[in-house]
């Protein structure tokens, strides 16, 4: 199984026309960078299609949230250089897919992870992070707290966002006021604002979830059973 990613640019009609084509360049860089960063360098392919919207197939599902958070940042800080600072939605799609002669065009490819991931994304309004896998009891789960989760992500502020992105690439708090320029209690105390503690506990159950699942481990809590 593999994650995709599918995702658009909330208000684009709203980002001036001679402005577009930096910011296409600064998605694509944004993808890119995110993949880097974070240090798994899992991303398989990408594209960017209908001026606003785009596409990644991404081979270990279970860090498919820490990727999209990472890339809802990345394209509001100013790492990316050039470009229009934009919010993105996002819907991770979990399942199965399938590559006619080993394609690399993601327009090429099919299957339930790309279905999922469409579903996900057409569910949401206001939100920014939606799921869907083959495991009904896990989307169940994770649709509050993923919406709760994009409540949080429209308070944050400009400094929380940089926190919180260099905190997710794995520097501590020392590391990241030194990159910052400010003092380790200042990204405490901004880590602790944004609701970090919070944010690593849904990280790392959604890592466990996921992950039992592509085990085909995932119980069901309650009824005794096993599913797969």
């Amino acid at each position: 199984m593999i994650a995709v990613i599918t995702g658009d640019i909330v208000a684009s009609g709203k980002v001036p026309e001679d402005e577009r084509a930096a910011l296409l360049r600064r998605l694509q860089r944004g993808m890119r960078e995110v993949d880097s960063l974070l240090g798994a360098k899992t991303f398989i392919a990408n594209q960017i299609f209908r001026g606003d919207s785009f596409q990644i197939a991404q081979s270990a599902p279970a860090r498919s949230l820490v990727d999209a958070l990472g890339l809802y940042l990345a394209m509001q800080l100013p790492l990316l250089g050039e470009g229009p600072r934009v919010e993105v939605r996002m819907g991770i799609g979990i399942g199965e897919h399938s590559r006619p002669g080993g394609e690399i065009d993601l327009g090429w490819w099919s299957g339930s992870a790309f279905e999922n991931a469409a579903e996900a994304l057409d569910t949401l309004r206001s939100d920014r992070i939606a799921l869907r896998t083959p495991w009904p009891e896990v989307d169940e789960e994770f649709a509050i707290s993923l919406a709760l989760l994009s409540a949080l992500m429209r308070r944050w502020t400009s400094e929380q966002r940089n926190v919180l992105f260099s905190s997710l690439c794995g520097k501590n708090q020392a590391q990241v006021g030194e990159e910052l320029g400010v003092s380790q209690s200042a990204v405490s105390q901004r880590l602790k604002l944004l609701g970090w503690d919070a944010i690593t506990e849904l990280r790392d159950r959604f890592e466990e979830r996921i992950g039992l699942g592509l085990t085909g481990n995932l119980y069901t809590e309650g009824d005794g059973a096993w599913s797969s």
